[in-house]
């Protein structure tokens, strides 16, 4: 009998109309992951008269799905955790370049776009596990550039409870999808969100990474709910932490002496394809992230050989001004989701 390849794992998601309805899905993702169903049982252990283990194989009292994707950093993938964890219902501008913005709403309950997700474990022939689950939702998103690498994004979140389906078939991953590579990345500190972009760490950085938490959570509440899932999500507060990684010269050091004298940062991140270069009004690919940012723990050094390095923690924080904490943006050539 043959075993499962990690090759043939596959994981599919399509766009709910209405949260918790599934659907079929309809686009291929790639990268690796796994949907993890989680059944919480209860086994009595009152004496039965004997002296030993009692509860016999229990009773579940709880169900639900965890699960988890690891893939290179691209503008198309990434409007998927975006719409499931910040803000749903967003719509592209833009003719040939679509631009997406995503900022949290600050003020209220977010609006979110929930998901059917088909996850898919086989050996090429015979498909051993098959799961598919609803009402899947994001709670956190992760990017990560290291030098000279292609970026890294990472997203996980929640779901009702595993349901039994045949796959959808036939499924291609985007045709535009295009792996982002860090040399392009572009990191900008400024003084005001006005001026989010005006000022480049030119040749300092070395590594960033950027995990923001969407604060989504399931909400188990009585509801005669047979599969003993959630009946609906909750919200919390919304956040993002960045980190740098930078060479110890004049520009590190003034970062040093900005969390010395505790200066606001408005960090802006820039990753553009290889289609258009950053600064031009024909970028065709681009994830950015504007946020304004506190330098939240002292600085720590390392080193690379002979070279100093100097690594910056910085919380997004509220601006009064701007009435803004952070905001993603993907530049890519999709209409829709």
């Amino acid at each position: 009998m043959a075993t499962a390849l990690r090759s043939f794992d596959l994981m599919q998601i399509g766009k709910e109309t209405t949260k918790g309805t599934r659907v079929a899905a309809t686009k291929k993702l790639v990268g690796q992951g796994y949907l993890t169903e989680e059944i919480d049982r209860y086994y009595s252990n009152y004496p039965r008269g004997v002296r030993g283990t009692v509860g016999g194989d229990g009773v579940a009292i709880r169900k639900g799905t965890r699960w988890t994707w690891e893939t290179e950093l691209n503008a198309e993938e990434i409007l998927w955790p975006l719409h499931m964890g910040l803000k749903g219902g967003i719509t592209a501008s833009g003719t040939t370049a679509k631009t997406w913005t995503f900022s949290p709403e600050l003020t209220g309950a977010p609006t979110l776009t929930s998901a059917t997700i088909e996850c898919i474990q086989s050996d090429g022939s015979t498909n051993h596990i098959v799961t598919e689950a609803g009402y899947a939702l994001v709670d956190t998103l992760k990017l990560d550039w290291a030098m000279n690498q292609v970026g890294k994004m990472s997203w996980s979140g929640f779901a009702r409870a595993r349901q039994s389906d045949t796959p959808t078939g036939s499924l291609t991953p985007y045709s535009s999808r295009e792996e982002l590579v860090t040399p392009l990345l572009a990191v900008y500190a400024d003084t005001s969100w006005a001026g989010l972009g005006g000022t480049a760490l030119a040749g300092v950085v070395r590594s960033a990474s950027a995990e923001v938490a969407f604060g989504n959570a399931p909400d188990y509440t009585f509801g005669q709910r047979s599969d003993l899932d959630f009946s609906q999500h909750k919200y919390g507060p919304v956040g993002l932490k960045l980190n740098l990684t930078m060479e110890l010269n004049a520009t590190g050091a003034s970062e040093f002496a900005n969390w010395r004298a505790g200066t606001r940062r408005f960090v802006r991140l820039s990753q553009v394809g290889s289609v258009g270069e950053a600064g031009t009004p024909d970028i065709l690919k681009e994830v950015r992230i504007d946020a304004s940012c506190r330098i939240s723990a002292a600085p720590q050094f390392s080193d690379d050989g002979d070279f100093r390095l100097v690594s910056l923690q910085m919380d997004a924080v509220y601006d009064s001004t701007a009435s803004k904490i952070f905001e993603v943006t993907a530049v890519n050539l999709l209409a829709s989701l």
